[in-house]
């Protein structure tokens, strides 16, 4: 797309290079999106470098996900087994329900069924427990006032979408709070947890909590 733009800065007429460019770009974005585990293209592939080119806010967002979807998803997925196992221990020290209701192999582990399985927060809300414990920190501050963080905070069979939507909201402030990344920060998406709960079993929702999941894995076991 960089390439594009210097031959073509100001949208003049295209050039010889312009043209190559633009259609190795078309080759590789719709070899993306065939491969890509996403919804229907909310634009024509067959004009989608096209309209990158010209600066299209959708197709560039569009593009944009199916970059993070091929190269950044793809690869998580690929390493989740070894993350679920993390999960699955700490669940049983918590003396939780068994956490993983689905055959862990390679072959069926994907974005939309793992997402399921954490989509209540609850595996999210032990694992920042677990993180604060061993700290010795047993507070978070929310919406700058200092609240006691303790298991019963939480509901460990979120029955209905408002305690699913209790949990998460819960774990994005103490996320928050301990600088880690939030893909649910509430504040900073200009959202509450009524639209929260209407975004559940979105596409974008199952990749976020599927991200959410991994990355909060990734910092607490290594911390």
């Amino acid at each position: 797309v960089a390439r594009c733009a210097s031959q073509n800065p100001r949208g003049g007429a295209d050039t010889a290079q312009t043209l190559a460019c633009l259609k190795a770009l078309q080759a590789e974005l719709i070899k993306i999106a065939n491969n890509a585990p996403t919804h229907q293209p909310p634009i024509p592939l067959s004009t989608l470098a096209t309209k990158v080119f010209s600066g299209n806010y959708q197709a560039i967002a569009y593009c944009l996900h199916l970059l993070f979807v091929t190269f950044v998803v793809a690869d998580r997925v690929l390493r989740s087994s070894k993350m679920l196992a993390w999960y699955e221990n700490l669940s049983s020290a918590y003396l939780a329900p068994r956490l993983l209701p689905m055959d862990t192999s390679l072959s069926i582990l994907s974005v939309g069924s793992i997402a399921s399985v954490f989509a209540d927060g609850t595996a999210w809300f032990m694992a920042l427990h677990n993180l604060r414990s061993a700290r010795g920190l047993y507070s978070f501050y929310s919406h700058d006032n200092e609240r006691a963080l303790s298991l019963g905070d939480a509901f460990f069979r979120p029955f209905n979408q408002a305690a699913r939507s209790h949990n998460i909201t819960l774990c994005s402030e103490v996320m928050s709070d301990d600088g880690i990344h939030n893909y649910f920060d509430l504040k900073r998406l200009g959202i509450g947890t009524d639209a929260l709960a209407e975004s559940a079993g979105s596409t974008k929702h199952a990749l976020f909590t599927f991200m959410q999941t991994f990355h909060l894995y990734s910092y607490v076991s290594t911390t």
